[in-house]
């Protein structure tokens, strides 16, 4: 049974963030990487900082690999099935095998609540279609932009988006029915049209095409679909692990759960879902996952 001083769950941002601030901490680290980091979907990213040209999010996932493993970060690729607190110590299940960790750091993201669209993921990666007007609004400044987003959270979406193009159309999901008057009201005073008819289906690869019920077709050159997310904290919620009214997890401000010795950062951590914010987040855990574990002078 392989021991380490810090499990981390995911290789996304703050996973190898967090590792490379720990193999420097000259901790004996593991990452488990699952292989489905959202930012390996990002086509080219115009906002994470020092890359003025952009990066993809392959490229940069490449680049803050490299970089843990230059470290002396061990990396494998595996799901880690099941974690278990035992005495002072974690258990972890990783390709049938046990792995135990003094300290663990949960990187797991989140994954996008999606209505059925075919190669959806081929889609993001081409900019056809899109999930983060956070990450990408201003690169679609002016373009006939679809939503379909929740009727609870439409107006919110709806409004930010205005703030790159004055030709928005947005398509409550299911239906728009469950729109308030007032958001009605507060939607046409943007200049923001909407669309009563009920999806029947969505293509994107090319331009992103929504087909409706009446017959009717709606043609845009990109589409943010804003449904929700689901978040990767059963690991935590399994071992006992306090989480938010929002769903989020009980975090201190080292990004501690109420689970001593368990962290997170990352999507899952947080509702601002930015690469800056998730190593941020990692930074912090790890300096202070390496403060409480034992000394390891040289």
């Amino acid at each position: 049974m392989q021991s380490v001083d810090c499990l981390i769950v995911g290789a996304g941002p703050a996973g190898l963030t967090a590792a490379t601030y720990l193999g420097r901490f000259n901790r004996n680290v593991v990452v488990a990487d699952g292989g489905s980091s959202r930012a390996s979907l990002i086509p080219v990213s115009h906002n994470y900082p020092g890359f003025p040209e952009g990066v993809s999010g392959i490229d940069l996932l490449s680049r803050l690999r490299n970089q843990a493993v230059v470290n002396n970060v061990k990396i494998v690729e595996g799901i880690v099935a099941n974690l278990q607190r035992k005495n002072d110590v974690f258990v972890a299940t990783i390709n049938n095998k046990l792995i135990t960790a003094k300290k663990v750091l949960l990187a797991t993201g989140i994954h996008d609540e999606l209505p059925p669209i075919e190669s959806w993921n081929e889609a993001v990666s081409k900019g056809t279609l899109r999930l983060c007007p956070i990450c990408d609004g201003f690169d679609v400044v002016d373009k006939n932009i679809g939503l379909i987003s929740s009727a609870k959270c439409s107006l919110d979406h709806s409004l930010f988006l205005r703030t790159f193009s004055k030709k928005i159309t947005l398509f409550c999901f299911p239906s728009s029915t469950t729109l308030t008057d007032e958001s009605k009201l507060k939607l046409i005073a943007a200049n923001i049209n909407i669309s009563e008819e009920v999806i029947e289906t969505i293509s994107v690869l090319e331009k992103p095409t929504i087909n409706t019920r009446s017959g009717a077709e709606f043609i845009f050159d990109t589409l943010y679909v804003m449904l929700g997310e689901s978040r990767g904290v059963f690991l935590a919620t399994n071992l006992g692990a306090r989480l938010t009214p929002s769903g989020h997890l009980f975090l201190n401000e080292h990004q501690e759960t109420t689970i001593s010795g368990l962290y997170a950062a990352g999507d899952v951590a947080n509702s601002l879902h930015q690469i800056s914010v998730a190593i941020g987040n990692a930074a912090i855990a790890a300096t202070d996952i390496h403060n409480k574990l034992d000394h390891n002078y040289r």
